[in-house]
């Protein structure tokens, strides 16, 4: 995780915004659980709402497609994930789509409290 919070300090320092202020995950998928992406992505929610963490907006960066194609949580997962070429890694493209995702979550978050 050092490895991309330094990218994140690298790509701040060329481009701006605020990748660079994050210097750390607070909240991440159990490292030890190695199994299908999506319900890695899933199960941490559900056990972030049982402790108490209420997450309204979410998006996944991931080049596991199993968030589209896997159907065990296909309706929880598949409209708040962003698939990226493991070749390029996050492209702006990527980037750009998941602002809009969060950005929609958002909006309806607003409208529907």
């Amino acid at each position: 995780m050092n490895e991309i919070i330094d990218a994140f300090r690298k790509y701040s320092e060329i481009f701006g915004g605020p990748l660079g202020d994050i210097t750390e995950f607070e909240h991440i998928t159990d490292p030890a659980m190695h199994s299908i992406r999506q319900w890695e992505v899933v199960g941490w929610l559900q056990a972030a709402e049982v402790s108490g963490i209420k997450v309204t907006s979410w998006v996944a960066l991931d080049d596991d497609d199993s968030f589209i194609t896997n159907q065990k949580h296909f309706d929880i997962a598949s409209q708040r994930a962003v698939i990226c070429d493991s070749e390029l890694g996050l492209t702006d493209d990527n980037a750009k789509e998941a602002i809009r995702i969060l950005s929609e979550q958002i909006v309806t978050s607003i409208t529907t409290d």
